[in-house]
């Protein structure tokens, strides 16, 4: 699933996807998708300035099956100069109190990409 056409013409070039979605994601499942299907969700880099709300992440939580896994990763640096990803911590340990999900691990992961540091977040769905 993208929002941008060319990358998902990119990613179709490869040959290993079964299905590609064009559609935006954000703070509710896109129509295209149902809530409880798959059993793992992971975003790359879509939390950079710009791209998606910090509610994208409750949302790969309504993807999952319960038991399911989500996995985020992104540029650290982006949770301490984007606005809103300051609070990305607060809003993981939040939807965790809630019982959305419990937190697996956190991780921070050195030259993640061009030499910046890496932040990943796995979290199990309740």
């Amino acid at each position: 699933l993208d929002f941008c056409k060319s990358m998902l013409d990119i990613a179709d070039k490869k040959g290993v996807y079964k299905e590609l979605l064009e559609s935006l994601f954000g703070a509710e499942v896109p129509t295209c998708l149902n809530e409880n299907s798959f059993n793992c969700v992971v975003m790359k880099g879509g939390f950079a300035a710009g791209h998606l709300p910090l509610a994208s992440l409750g949302t790969m939580a309504k993807l999952c099956k319960p038991g399911g896994v989500v996995i985020n990763s992104m540029t650290l640096e982006y949770t301490k100069i984007v606005e809103e990803y300051r609070g990305i911590e607060e809003y993981v340990k939040k939807l965790q109190d809630e019982g959305v999900w419990k937190i697996i691990k956190r991780k921070v992961i050195e030259d993640y990409i061009n030499g910046k540091q890496g932040v990943i977040h796995i979290l199990q769905v309740e």
